[in-house]
C-alpha cells in the first residue's frame, strides 16, 4: 500500500515537473498555478509611462492595458517669436518706436512707411542718415548671439548724380561707431538695372573703412520703383557680418580693431552728394535673435504634409513640404516686385492678417488659421500628441521579437495616427495607421527588445492628431517571442484618444 501511494506520488510530481518545463518552454502572456499559490507574474508585461495626459489602467498582471490619451484639438499655436522687434510702420512710428539719430526722417502716410528725402547727409557718422528701433540690442550681442535685421527697401528715380547706400545699420551711440550692411547703387539711365555692390562697411570718427564688399553686377534690385529688402546679421561669437538677399551675397569677419558691442540697429541711407533728388522708404523692419527673418517655421507636421501661407487677401505667399525633421520652412521675404504693376504690395517679413494652412499628403485641408501678425523668425506648432503610451516590460533579461496588431476600431473620423514599437536603443517599428478614418495599415513591423538594467525594454510610441470633441477607440494585440515564434505571448491594448 505504502509503495503504491509512493508511485503515485511520483508520478504527480512528473506530471507537474512536465507542466512546468512546458510552461517555461512556451511564452505565454500570464500564466496561473492552481492551489494556494498566488499567480506568478507575466513574463513580458505592460507599465504606466508617466507621460501626462496618458491615463493608464492595468488588469491580468499587466497583460491587458487601458490607456486613454486626451490629445489637443488640431490647431496650430505660436510656440516662439524669435523677433524682439516689427514693426508694419501702419501708424507713425517716429518717436514712439523709431528714434531718428540723423538726418529728417518722416512718415508717408499714403505708403504707411518711412521715408528720408535723397538728398540729406548727416553731419555725423560718416554722412549715414539713422533711424533705429527703440529697443536696446547690447545684452545679445554681449552674449554673442545673432543678431538679424530686415526691412523692406524702395526709392523713386532719382535725378541728379551719385551714389547711394541702403542700409542695415549696428550702432553705439555711446561708442560713435558702426556698421552698415547693404546696397552700393549707382543708378542708370532707364530701369533697365543698376550697377549694385554688397558693403560690410565699419565706422568711427576715424572715418570709414570696408570688412567686405562684392561687386553684383548689374540689377533691379535697386531700381527705382522696385519692392526690394535689405537683410543682414552679425554673429557676435564668431564675429562674422553677412548681407543676404535671397541668398548670401556677402560676409565679412570683424578684425578685433574694428569691434565693438551695439546698442541699437536699424535701417540707415547714404549718398555721395547732396545734388540729388528723390525719395527712399523703408517699411516692415524686424529685427529676430538666433532666427532668420525670412523665415517661418511650423513644427510637428508629418512629413510630405504641405504648409500654405497666404495674405490678409488670401493670395498665396509662400508653400512648403515638411520633411523628415517635420519642419515646414514658409519663405516669408517679398519677390522682387515692379511697384508700378503691383504698387500696394507690402507683404514681406510681416504679415498683417495673414492665414497659415495645413494639408495632409492627401491634399485634405486639416486646419486653417488666421493670426494679427505673422513675423520672420516665428515659429508655429501643429498641435497634437506624440509620445510613450505604454511601457512594456520583461522579467528576463532575454531579447525578444515584438509586433502590434491593429483588430478593431471604432470612431477616428478626420483622425491621424501612427503607432510604433520601440526598444530602448531607440529602433523605431513601421506604424500601425490611422487616416482619417481607415487603418491603412493594420501592423508593425516586428523589431527586437531587450530589457537592459531596469525591466523596461521598450514603449508604445503614439503622433496623433485629432479634432476636438472626436474620439478614437483602438483594439490592438501586441505579441512576443522569445523562440522566433514558434511560441507567443499576447497581450492586449485598449486604447481611446480623446481630441480636447
Amino acid at each position: 500500500m505504502r509503495g503504491f501511494v509512493f508511485g503515485i506520488l511520483v508520478m504527480l510530481l512528473l506530471m507537474i515537473t512536465f507542466l512546468v518545463s512546458i510552461s517555461f518552454a512556451s511564452v505565454y502572456s500570464y500564466r496561473w498555478v492552481s492551489g494556494l499559490v498566488s499567480a506568478a507574474s507575466p513574463v513580458v508585461y505592460f507599465s504606466d509611462p508617466g507621460t501626462p495626459s496618458v491615463s493608464v489602467s492595468l488588469e491580468n498582471h499587466g497583460t491587458k492595458a487601458l490607456a486613454t490619451v486626451n490629445v489637443p484639438g488640431i490647431d496650430l499655436e505660436l510656440d516662439k517669436r524669435n523677433a524682439i522687434f516689427y514693426d508694419t510702420f501702419d501708424i507713425n512710428p517716429i518717436d514712439q518706436r523709431i528714434i531718428d539719430l540723423t538726418c529728417n526722417w518722416s512718415w508717408n502716410s499714403t505708403a504707411e512707411a518711412m521715408q528720408i528725402v535723397a538728398n540729406q547727409r548727416a553731419m555725423t557718422y560718416g554722412g549715414e542718415c539713422i533711424a533705429v528701433a527703440d529697443i536696446d540690442i547690447s545684452r545679445y550681442a554681449s552674449a554673442g548671439r545673432r543678431i538679424f535685421v530686415a526691412s523692406l527697401v524702395w526709392r523713386t528715380a532719382f535725378t541728379g548724380s551719385g551714389t547711394h547706400y541702403f542700409d542695415v545699420i549696428y550702432i553705439s551711440t555711446e561708442l560713435s561707431r558702426l556698421y552698415t550692411i547693404g546696397f552700393r547703387n549707382a543708378p542708370r539711365t532707364g530701369r533697365t538695372g543698376d550697377s549694385i555692390t554688397s558693403d560690410i562697411l565699419y565706422w568711427s570718427t576715424t572715418g570709414w573703412q570696408t570688412i567686405a564688399s562684392r561687386s553684383l553686377g548689374r540689377s533691379t534690385t535697386t531700381e527705382y520703383w522696385y519692392l526690394s529688402y535689405v537683410t543682414s546679421w552679425i554673429d557676435f561669437s564668431s564675429w562674422t557680418a553677412y548681407h543676404w538677399n535671397a541668398t548670401l551675397l556677402n560676409n565679412g569677419y570683424i578684425g578685433s580693431s574694428y569691434r565693438f558691442t551695439p546698442n541699437y540697429v536699424g535701417v540707415g541711407y547714404r549718398t555721395s552728394t547732396t545734388r540729388v533728388s528723390g525719395t527712399v522708404y523703408f517699411d516692415n523692419l524686424v529685427v529676430t535673435v538666433d532666427a532668420y527673418p525670412w523665415l517661418v517655421n511650423i513644427t510637428d507636421v508629418p512629413p510630405g504634409w504641405r504648409v500654405v501661407l497666404r495674405s490678409a487677401t488670401g493670395g498665396v505667399i509662400s508653400t512648403a513640404i515638411a520633411g523628415i525633421s517635420g519642419v515646414a520652412s514658409l519663405n516669408v521675404a517679398p519677390p522682387k516686385l515692379d511697384l508700378t504693376v503691383y504698387p500696394n504690395y507690402r507683404d514681406g517679413f510681416i504679415i498683417a492678417g495673414g492665414a497659415i494652412e495645413v494639408y495632409d499628403d492627401g491634399n485634405n485641408l486639416v486646419v486653417l488659421k488666421q493670426f494679427d501678425y505673422i513675423v520672420g523668425g516665428d515659429v508655429y506648432r501643429l498641435n497634437g500628441f506624440r509620445g510613450y503610451v505604454l511601457r512594456i516590460d520583461s522579467g528576463i533579461a532575454q531579447p525578444f521579437q515584438t509586433h502590434l496588431t491593429l483588430t478593431q476600431y471604432t470612431g477616428c473620423s478626420n483622425s491621424y495616427i501612427w503607432i510604433y514599437l520601440v526598444n530602448t536603443t531607440g529602433i523605431l517599428s513601421t506604424p500601425i495607421t490611422i487616416y482619417r478614418g481607415s487603418a491603412d495599415s493594420l501592423s508593425t513591423s516586428v523589431i527586437v527588445m531587450r530589457r537592459g538594467a531596469s525591466s523596461v525594454a521598450g514603449y508604445i510610441y503614439v503622433v496623433a492628431y485629432i479634432p476636438e470633441g472626436s474620439r478614437c477607440s483602438l483594439l490592438m494585440e501586441f505579441r512576443y517571442s522569445f523562440s522566433n515564434w514558434a511560441t507567443y505571448g499576447t497581450n492586449i491594448v485598449n486604447a481611446t484618444f480623446v481630441g480636447v
